[in-house]
């Protein structure tokens, strides 16, 4: 099924494809993406070494490009915790006290810490001759306002629309929660358009 409402439109995003960079790429585009991925171009961000290995091995395509880099709202390095269920992974302390009332808790349980080279997204799409983004998903446990923090020139100049995973209750302790990431792109002239909820 084709996600655009009219077939008109399908020269012009053949002709110039929406660039959507995906921040917390791993497990590769969601499923509503994947509708559209003939008339994208995929800039997917993976710090974690073992699933961009699969992406990178798996994409087939030239219109998506993955980077092993890891995004923040500084240069320099940090402390990322590998958790058992890969998807998970965050530079947060997952909250048991919170997560220990819901199924699939283990999957939180920390296996080991690795330092990672960070850089923000402003910097990653300069070194990288990227200009051209319009839309931005950020699912990266916890870390969006950072990553946000180091995008607002992206956020400034470039972008339409945003993606975000946010949580209302610290599952990682000290974690940024929706009102903090709200306020943050307000000011830039984002505004909620719809929710998405999980549980």
């Amino acid at each position: 099924m084709d996600v655009y409402l009219s077939p008109r439109f399908r020269a012009d995003f053949e002709n110039h494809p929406l660039a959507l960079v995906d921040v917390g790429a791993s497990g590769g585009l969601q499923h509503h993406w994947k509708r559209a991925t003939r008339h994208l171009r995929v800039i997917g961000f993976e710090p974690d070494e073992r699933e961009f290995e699969n992406l990178r091995r798996t994409s087939g395509s030239s219109q998506i490009l993955y980077l092993n880099t890891a995004l923040y709202d500084r240069e320099g390095e940090i402390e990322f915790r590998l958790m058992r269920h890969q998807q998970v992974s965050s530079v947060f302390e997952s909250n048991k006290h919170i997560l220990i009332r819901y199924p699939d808790n283990e999957w939180y349980d920390e296996q080991r810490r690795v330092k990672v080279r960070v850089n923000t997204l402003d910097a990653e799409l300069e070194a990288n001759a990227i200009s051209d983004v319009d839309f931005v998903k950020l699912d990266v446990q916890g870390s969006e306002l950072a990553i946000l923090r180091g995008s607002h020139r992206l956020l400034r100049h470039h972008i339409f629309g945003l993606e975000l995973e946010v949580e209302f209750l610290e599952v990682y302790k000290g974690q940024p929660l929706f009102a903090d990431v709200d306020s943050y792109v307000k000011p830039f002239g984002f505004e909620l358009f719809d929710l998405n909820g999980s549980y």
